[in-house]
C-alpha cells in the first residue's frame, strides 16, 4: 500500500534501516532503470550534480496524456518492487507485487481503504502505516482480490 511511513519503520521493525519501494514500468528497461539508480546514488555525490541534473530536467518537456481510458484496469501492467536494508545497509530482503495499471490499483486500494475504517476494521488509529493499520493478512488478502501476487 503506498505510504511514506520512514518513521514508521522502527515500530515495526526495529532492526530495519530503510525500505526502498519501487515502481517499474520500464518494461524491458528495468535493469538497465536498475543500474541507473545505482549510478544516480554514486553521482549524487559529486558536488553540484543534483543542481545540474535540476536544471537539465526542468528544460524537458513533459508531454501530455489525453487517453480517456488512462485509468482502464486494462491498460498495462504493474511492477512494484520493495527492498528491506539493514542500519549495516545490508539487504535483508526483496520481493515483487505484480499485478493490472497501477492508476486502476490506486483507486482500488483508496476505496478499500475507505471500506476498512468504515467499518471498523483497524488494529491501530492515529498516525501509523498501512501495516500497523490493517495488519499483514488483510494487506495481502486486499491485493490478492485486486489480482496483483507477491513474489
Amino acid at each position: 500500500m503506498p505510504t511514506v511511513e520512514c518513521r514508521e519503520h522502527p515500530k515495526s521493525h526495529p532492526y530495519l534501516k530503510n525500505v526502498n519501494v519501487y515502481l517499474a514500468w520500464f518494461g524491458v528497461f528495468g535493469g538497465v532503470m536498475g543500474a541507473y539508480n545505482k549510478l544516480q546514488h554514486l553521482l549524487y555525490r559529486i558536488p553540484g550534480y543534483r543542481r545540474v541534473m535540476s536544471t537539465l530536467l526542468r528544460s524537458i518537456p513533459i508531454p501530455q496524456r489525453k487517453s480517456p481510458d488512462v485509468v482502464a484496469r486494462d491498460k498495462g501492467p504493474t511492477l512494484i518492487r520493495a527492498e528491506a536494508y539493514a542500519a549495516t545497509g545490508k539487504l535483508l530482503g526483496a520481493c515483487n507485487l505484480e499485478g493490472h495499471n497501477i492508476y486502476y490499483y490506486t483507486g482500488e486500494i483508496a476505496a478499500w481503504t475507505a471500506r476498512q475504517l468504515q467499518a471498523g476494521n483497524i488494529e491501530n488509529y492515529g498516525v501509523t502505516c498501512p501495516l500497523r493499520a490493517f495488519g499483514l493478512p488483510a494487506l495481502k488478502a486486499a491485493h490478492e482480490e485486486f489480482g496483483f501476487q507477491l513474489n
